[in-house]
This record gives C-alpha cells, structure tokens and sequence, in this order.
C-alpha cells in the first residue's frame, strides 16, 4: 500500500461561506449609520397576511419603498410583532415617512408608514436582519455612482455569459442564507444562474410596479445588473433588463471552467468565481465596521475505493420490443443485432448478452425486457405540467401504455433517438432518425493516395460516431438498471448479498428509510415495507426507531418547526418523505444535502493565471476536491463526493457537503461500513454516489412496483 494511502494527508477544502461574528461594540458603524425600523401596524399587517396576494404585495410594496426612499434596506416579513423594513441613514439624518395604499389603490388612500430608530444592540437580537442590511449596505456605500442604483435586498445578479451590448445575457443570482449557532452566524452564498433578456422600457407602463428592471454596472472589476428604481423604467436612456427564463430550458453556467487557449479568460465565466468575489468583498466590507469575518474551510481527508462491478453476465436471454413511434427510419433488428455484438463489462472482465426481438403480446414475463422507444418523457410534459412537443401534436406516449400492458414485467426503456426536444419546433422532425452507423474513413488507392475526404463526410462520420458512443453508454445504463430491478424482483440465481456489491457487509441490524419505504434485511434477504403502512411501522418499532420518535428527532434539529404550529407537523410529514435515514438497529443516522458547496482555490488560481493566462489550473492544490475522490470531515462527519477522477475543463455543478447527524449516541462503529456505501460507481456511470447505494434500490423499487407515472 501506497505511503499516501497509509497517512493520508487532510485537504483543506474552501467552501461558499463565511463565519462571522458581531462586533464588541457598534462605534464605528454608528459614527456612520443610524439604524431606523419602519413597523407595520396591525391592521397593516392584517392586509399583508390575509388580504393581499401574496405573490404581488411583496414587489409592489418594496418597489414603492425604492421610489419614495433611495437607501439600502431588508424588509423582514418575520418580524415580530409585524413585518418590519429596516434601513440605515447617515448619521444625522432622520427616517421619512412613506406612503402605500394596503387595499386597491383607486379605493383606498396611501397609508404613512412611519419609522422609530433601533440600537445596533436590539437589532444584533436578530442577526440574520442585520448581517442582510450590512451586506444591502456593502454593495450600496462603494461609490457615489453605485448609489444611483441598489442591488436587492438580499440577492442579487452578476453577469457571467453574454455581451453586454446583446439581446440575451447569462446571470448569478447570489442569494445569502444565514444560520446561526451561539455567537457564530454562518453566512452561505448561493447562486444560481438566470436569462436576462433586453427589453423597451417605454412598453413596460404600469407594471413597473410590480416588476425588476435592471441596468449593467461594472464594480471591482465585475459587471453587476443593478436595479433602478420602477419610476425611471420608462424614462431610462441606457439598456434595461428584465429576467426573462427560457420555457422547458433551464439556464445554465458552470460552477468551474478551466479556461483554455482559445478562451483563457474562461474561468471568469464560472459561479464560484463569483462566489469568492462576493465573500472577499463582503469581508473587506464587514471587518471595517468591527465584525469578525473568517472565510469557510473544511479539512477533510480522502477516502479510500474499491471496485464494485455488477455481475450483468447472470442475465438470462433479454427480450426486446419496439416501442417506438418511427419504425420506419431505423428496423428494430438493427439495434439488436447491434446489443447482441456488443461486449458488456463487469469489472476486467467483458462477455456479450443474448437479445432477441419480440412483439409486446408475446412477451414472456419469465425473462428481462428491453423496451426501445424515440420519445424521451420531456416530448409530452415539460415544466409545470405543460404539453410537450409531441402531446401538443397529438401523440400518446407509448411509454405509459406499454408499462400498462405489461405491469409484471421486468423492463427498462432505451431512448435511441438522440435528438433533443428543444431544438425542434415539428414533432415529426423531432421522430426522425437513423441508427448512428459510422462511415469508414476513405480508403488509400494502389497508388498509397488517400482520397480526400469533403468537410461534410467528415462531419457526418464524426457525428455517427459520437451518436454511436452517447448510445454504448445509455445501454449500459440501461442494463445496470435492468438488473437491479431483476435482483429485486426475486429473479436472479443468486442471492441479493452476491448480486449486489457490498451488502454481505451489512447485518440484519441495517435499513435505509426514504420516501416512505423501509429497505432491511431478513438473514441477508432484502425486504421492503410502507412506514406509511402499520405494518410498516411495526417494524420499525419492533427492530428499529419507532416513528413518531424518528419524526420528533427530526424536528427537533430543525428551527423551522419550531413555532409549535399545526403546520410545522403537515410541513414535517411532507419534508421527512424526503429526507434519507440509515438506521443500524436504535442508531439512526440521518444523511442531509446542505447548501455548503466546495471551491476551487481561487487564489492559487488567479496566481497561476497572472502568470500565465494560458496555463492549466487543474491540479489538486488549486481545484481542491475537484481533482476527484470522496472527502470525509470525521469530527464533523461530513462528506463531499467527488468524481473518480479529475474535474476536465470545467464543472457544471458543485460538490455539496452531506451532514451525518445521529439522533442517539456519540460513537459509531457502523460510519465506515456507512460511507464504503457511496464508493459504488453504477448508480451514476462510471461516477461515484452522493447517497448510500441502497436508496437507489428503494427509488428502483418503486419502479418496479408503481411502473406508470
């Protein structure tokens, strides 16, 4: 065994927050800044509780604070005993009232809302509020032309992709989260990327007041979309943006780009780039009024993998049925005749599988199916439940009714058609397609000349060949898939712990709990039940956590659910679904996703790039995790999972970091068992797990058990 292997060495790992603490003392922000609160009165707050829609009081209300007050603020709809906005003035000066109509303004008149000074000492009771004012603060005191515009209240843009002089444009949202834990208030940058769109702001009228209009403004060396004032919409003789999101298409920017030679500035373009812009300027900011501001690290150390390989050469003869909706284009016996010459691989080894095509009516129920299809689920519903491509035109999806005709059937589709929804306006457009046969490059003559191969044959042969690829890998997808769902139903000739990796590991003591259903074990026998069920629960009484003290363990970590509220236990019952438990007899180990993100190393990068434009920044020193692997915090027990190998030229998401918590007891001997469960790389191809694998085996369950949508 490798030295490195033995010790390894703990990674220090930077991450998208800051830990801060609130100052001693107030005296250099009050030498500055008054802090002043405009309340709600009861009545007021009646109005926005139970009166105004919701979704439109918000923006009209701050909106109408932006044009009769030009000052950085947060409103805290939180506040007790009403909603508050706060606000901070120069010293010296004193809050004006302001006025909003709280009903239909052509019926009612605008009421005053009138504001009291707070001490930086009452407001520090409430340190999420004043941290947001601050950081409303630190983007608003720069300059005296930055003070012409405000960013939001507590989330703002950054441009990442597009010209600034186009019609379109790709935005950060940086959206802060604060938690606190005694005297540390933890402030978590979260961003998320956004379409803007150009508009005519002489079309905008009277929705200005309910909108968020934008300009371009460039501060410290990054071009941040500023929001104007909804009275100077109309009138505005720059460029105005307004979010406009693609429908069905999410937006996205990476989370890490490498840059390259032809695009060396690249990296500039991703989000965590961003991120460490954000966090060293909020530093700079902070710490010159008193405040304690240390960037977030995690020292985490790497652990170790093994091969897991599936036994796919176990399954028996695969039948195939075509599905599709053109048959025309490409003949079924193609794709099979390709699968039954194709070699498969478990671990070292490579075997071929036998498939055979078969009409649905003739399905035998004794052996695995393939179902082939050319209409992925997008092509019938995209967001919100809204017609695809293909419903609008009129099609059904054979999806659901094949999977209503065989119910107790082992199957796992094949999309073969390659194309993508979005980019086609014509279903039948959409249908066409051919299998991906690559051509063969032009063979040289007798005479040793190579013919000349034309731009659009070599361009025809690259696509097929790289159609041929996406294809191999969705088959083998396809296949792990297959087997795991023949393994759970009862159907393979061995038993689940040879089948399936890593479970031998695990004793009867051992369940994994999400979404409702119970994943145990019964002398090394896999075993699922509905917690929702009473059988269900019984279970967990008898071998496990009853439920009612799982949920309460649950709550009780959470100040959320802590208002005592009917609804905190229906928002409980709904969020607990979600959650993911591991249960090791009265142990119970609860896997939460939290919104802390690992960072490349910025500085080290911007060091080698300073030197360098040119030069690669991919190694572990600067891309930290990136550079692959699972990286585990022991005293902390927190878990980032990376790739099996180092990041390529850019990462369109960032590694979350996974918080173990135990509800009972301190010491586990059941964490490395627990954490070898993520090291499996045929839940996601070739790439390790975020979760125990046994989770996946509960999401294929349902599969199995509740085949149609």
């Amino acid at each position: 065994m490798a030295k490195n292997q033995q010790n390894p060495q703990p990674l220090v790992v930077p991450t998208n927050q800051l830990h801060i603490t609130l100052p001693n003392d107030y005296s250099k922000l009050l030498q500055a800044y008054s802090i002043w609160r405009y309340r709600l009165s009861p009545s007021q707050e009646h109005y926005r509780k139970f009166q105004a829609n919701s979704s439109m009081f918000y923006p009209s209300f701050t909106n109408a604070y932006k044009n009769q007050i030009d000052r950085p603020f947060y409103f805290y709809t939180h506040d007790k005993p009403q909603a508050s906005l706060y606000t901070l003035l120069p010293i010296g000066h004193t809050a004006k009232p302001w006025q909003y109509p709280f009903g239909n303004p052509n019926q009612v008149p605008a009421e005053d809302i009138t504001a009291e000074l707070v001490s930086p000492d009452e407001l520090a009771l409430q340190p999420p509020v004043l941290i947001k004012l601050m950081m409303a603060l630190c983007f608003y005191e720069h300059s005296e032309r930055e003070r012409e515009r405000r960013v939001c209240q507590s989330k703002f843009y950054l441009r990442v992709k597009g010209s600034a002089t186009g019609k379109r444009l790709v935005a950060v949202e940086v959206k802060p989260q604060v938690d606190s834990e005694g005297d540390l208030h933890t402030l978590t940058v979260k961003v998320e990327a956004n379409t803007f769109a150009k508009i005519d702001p002489t079309k905008v009228g009277t929705y200005a007041s309910l909108g968020t209009y934008y300009e371009l403004f460039a501060s410290l060396g990054h071009t941040y979309l500023r929001q104007l004032r909804p009275s100077q919409v109309a009138t505005f003789k720059g460029d105005v943006y307004k979010q406009a999101p693609t429908n069905g298409k999410r937006t996205t920017a990476d989370w890490h780009h490498n840059g390259n030679k032809r695009e060396p500035d690249k990296y500039r373009e991703s989000r965590s780039y961003q991120v460490r812009h954000v966090q060293e300027r909020l530093h700079d900011f902070l710490t010159t009024y008193g405040f304690g501001v240390d960037f977030g690290e995690e020292s985490m150390l790497r652990l170790r993998s093994r091969a897991t390989p599936l036994p796919l050469n176990l399954l028996p003869t695969i039948q195939v049925v075509d599905n599709r909706l053109n048959r025309a284009d490409a003949p079924a016996a193609q794709y099979v005749e390709w699968l039954n010459d194709r070699r498969f691989e478990s671990g070292k080894t490579a075997f071929a599988l036998s498939f055979e095509l078969v009409e649905a009516g003739q399905v035998n129920p004794e052996q695995p199916l393939l179902v082939l299809t050319d209409a992925g689920k997008d092509a019938f519903v995209v967001q919100n439940w809204q017609p695809g491509l293909l419903a609008t035109a009129g099609y059904a999806d054979p999806y659901q009714q094949l999977y209503a005709q065989l119910p107790d059937v082992v199957k796992q589709t094949l999309n073969v058609n390659l194309n993508e929804v979005t980019k086609f306006a014509v279903a039948e457009d959409y249908l066409r397609h051919d299998f991906p046969a690559p051509l063969p490059k032009p063979a040289a003559t007798e005479t040793d000349e190579a013919p000349i191969e034309t731009d659009e044959a070599r361009k025809q042969r690259t696509t097929a060949t790289k159609h041929l690829k996406t294809l191999n890998i969705k088959a083998d997808v396809c296949l792990t898939e297959l087997w795991l769902k023949w393994v759970l139903a009862g159907k393979a000739p061995v038993s689940p712990a040879v089948s399936l990796p890593l479970l031998n590991t695990l004793s009867d003591d051992w369940a994994f709990l999400t979404d409702g259903i119970l994943l145990y074990f019964n002398d090394g026998e896999l075993a699922f039940a509905d917690v929702e069920e009473p059988a269900g629960k019984r279970i967990l009484k008898e071998r496990f956590m009853p439920w009612q003290d799982l949920k309460q363990h649950f709550m009780a970590r959470q100040p959320k659910y802590a208002h005592n509220k009917p609804s905190d236990e229906e928002k409980a019952d709904k969020d607990i679904r979600q959650a993911h438990f591991v249960l090791v007899g009265r142990e119970v180990f609860e896997l939460e996703r939290t919104e802390t993100i690992a960072m490349p190393n910025w500085p080290v990068i911007r060091a080698i790039k300073a030197q360098n434009p040119e030069a690669s920044a991919k190694r572990q020193e600067a891309i930290g995790v990136y550079a692959g692997g699972i990286w585990y915090q022991p005293e902390a027990r927190r878990y980032i999972v990376g790739s099996t190998q180092s990041s390529n030229a850019a990462e369109a998401r960032g590694h979350h970091l996974y918080q173990i918590h135990q509800y009972n007891g301190s010491e586990s001997a059941a964490l490395p068992t627990l954490l070898s469960l993520l090291t499996v790389t045929f839940v996601r191809r070739n790439q390790y797990t975020v979760w125990p694998y046994p989770f996946d085996l509960i999401r294929l369950y349902r599969e199995v058990g509740e085949p149609v949508a």
